[in-house]
């Protein structure tokens, strides 16, 4: 027998899968990753689709889709991946590469957590 508790996540899940499906289906992926930001991907909505959707499936889908095509690239990764194709952190990783486990377990050791 379920709880009182838990047949209503169950209604929110099926009603938010629901509305995720149909907003999909008029490709406003932003929608639907911003729909499924607090979803769980517990599989209840699946469970009880009369359509069998795995609705969790579909809200990764457009996270992956959003994040790849719709998302505003930061400048500071621009600047950081500008960065490492100009060659600016090759003699630091060469340097790395050549460190014993011990001494690269030192080094992590001695790291500054929090810059000052």
């Amino acid at each position: 027998m379920y709880s009182a508790q838990v047949l209503c996540r169950s209604r929110t899940s099926v009603e938010y899968s629901h509305a995720s499906c149909r907003v999909f289906a008029t490709v406003d992926i932003a929608a639907v990753a911003n729909m499924s930001f607090d979803c769980i991907m517990c599989g209840l909505c699946a469970a009880r689709c009369p359509a069998e959707e795995a609705q969790y499936n579909i809200a990764i889908l457009a996270r992956r889709l959003y994040g790849r095509y719709l998302a505003v690239r930061s400048a500071h990764l621009e600047d950081r991946l500008q960065e490492i194709q100009t060659g600016k952190y090759d003699e630091e990783i060469a340097e790395l590469k050549q460190l014993s486990i011990e001494e690269l377990k030192e080094r992590y050791k001695a790291r500054d957590i929090e810059p000052k």
